[in-house]
């Protein structure tokens, strides 16, 4: 480019930086942007809660006890798409739970001594949002897929 034509353009003496560099600063950006959206969706959801590595879940109803899980007591935390119809069962079987409004974020699978089996059904805690706790706790036998569950997840039958 002459000086002439710098002359007669003023935006001709901005230079824009090389294009590898404006490459990693929009993948450093895009990246950044990514995980946060994932940590975002993970604590909304609580997808990130995993059954196995706490010892007791706090209830977030009311003052009542905790759930405590003793060591080696069967449990998992259930992935999405179980969860989602383990929760849409349990308020189509129980509408008075349907009626709070409150969906459950995840659902955990427990053999609770002396119980059975149990599904505990989890949101994001109100109080601790890092955290989740338990809404209710509903008897699995109740429900025909619980048999398949459990085979899927801890090798057993109902």
């Amino acid at each position: 480019m002459s000086d002439a034509d710098r002359a007669d353009n003023p935006l001709a003496m901005v230079m824009l930086p090389p294009l590898p560099i404006r490459w990693h600063r929009c993948a450093k950006l895009a990246a950044a942007l990514l995980a946060f959206v994932a940590l975002a969706a993970k604590a909304a959801s609580g997808a990130g809660f995993s059954a196995a590595a706490v010892e007791t879940i706090e209830s977030c109803v009311d003052a009542s006890s905790p759930i405590r899980f003793a060591s080696g007591e069967r449990r998992g935390s259930l992935e999405e798409s179980d969860a989602a119809e383990v929760a849409a069962a349990l308020l189509k079987r129980y509408p008075a739970a349907a009626q709070t409004g409150i969906m459950p974020d995840g659902i955990v699978l427990w053999a609770k001594p002396g119980s059975g089996w149990v599904y505990v059904a989890l949101i994001t805690n109100p109080a601790k949002p890092d955290d989740v706790c338990f809404v209710a706790t509903f008897v699995a036998g109740r429900f025909e897929f619980t048999k398949a569950l459990s085979r899927k997840y801890f090798g057993v039958n109902v």
